[in-house]
């Protein structure tokens, strides 16, 4: 798979997982289910974007200590741009620290900062784990995420996302189905 294509993959990928994550934490904190996010569907881009960042800023970087202070210090300036952005295009804030230690404007936080730094040395991790060993698993959980997410009715959703992702999914897909009846036999 092309180096970009792969890169689309995980950004996708990770937009959802960070969808996941903060749906499930601001459900618990606020008692009741919430569906974060400000697109339609199940993605938050700013972790796709920061993951995407992770792997190819840090990629090469073998240090834990360094990657986990280089992504607390990278998030929080994507976060905090991110946050800016949005309150001028959109005239809302999607998220607000100002009840948190050691905020800056309500747009981030150090606890944030310290959860995007772990991430980072994970992320970086499994990026490291996928090429080194060229597995491939990673793609093919990415490729069962947009085939389930895309794929409605049996047919292509028309977006853009649907689009660009079309031509991914189709060379995925015998990998994906080997390995999905692989993992009904076992």
């Amino acid at each position: 798979m092309l180096f970009v294509e792969k890169l689309f993959l995980w950004f996708l990928f990770y937009s959802f997982c960070g969808w996941v994550y903060e749906s499930i934490l601001v459900s618990i904190l606020e008692r009741r289910p919430v569906n974060r996010g400000f697109l339609n569907g199940p993605l938050c881009p700013i972790y796709g974007v920061g993951a995407v960042g992770a792997v190819v800023v840090l990629g090469q970087v073998h240090n834990p200590l360094v990657v986990f202070l280089l992504s607390m210090v990278g998030a929080s300036i994507l976060e905090y741009v991110t946050s800016w952005v949005m309150e001028a295009l959109f005239h809302a804030r999607w998220w607000d620290y100002s009840d948190y230690k050691f905020n800056l404007n309500g747009r981030i936080c150090l606890l944030g900062a310290f959860v995007f730094g772990v991430g980072g040395v994970l992320i970086t991790s499994l990026a490291d784990c996928s090429s080194e060993h060229d597995t491939g698993v990673l793609d093919r959980v990415v490729a069962v995420y947009i085939k389930i997410s895309v794929y409605r009715n049996g047919k292509v959703e028309k977006t853009v996302a649907g689009k660009a992702v079309e031509h991914m999914v189709k060379k995925a897909d015998a990998g994906v189905d080997v390995a999905l009846s692989r993992s009904i036999q076992i």
